[in-house]
């Protein structure tokens, strides 16, 4: 009987302790966290004004899906080199513009895409 009344009052201690601990962390700010930022490479020069829409867009993508995106523009006669060279060098980068009369079949036949 006595063990009995030992475990009940335990549990009980340990559900209360387990009810109050959040009020106790209230008060404390929550830590940032950084959010995930998603890479594109895009062919061709930005557009004017382009750093000021992808602004705007990633304060909306932050809420919406807690990420934001750096768009990397490489010129047309660096671009085929570059991308070559950042899937070579093992680079994480999310996203890169590709066409069947650019890269795509060439990386493709490689199997550098996988």
């Amino acid at each position: 009987m006595r063990n009995i009344r030992f475990f009940r009052w335990l549990i009980a201690c340990v559900l209360m302790a387990a009810l109050v601990a959040p009020l106790f962390s209230a008060g404390r700010k929550e830590a940032t966290r950084e959010l995930p930022v998603i890479q594109i490479y895009k062919v061709g020069e930005a557009m004017p004004d382009a750093d000021r829409v992808w602004a705007h867009i990633n304060t909306i993508l932050a809420e919406e899906i807690g990420a934001t995106v750096v768009v990397r523009h490489v010129p047309w006669g660096d671009y085929p080199d570059r991308i070559r060279l950042l899937l070579a060098s093992g680079d994480n980068y999310d996203m890169h513009f590709d066409a069947t009369w650019l890269l795509w079949p060439s990386l493709v036949a490689s199997d550098a895409l996988l």
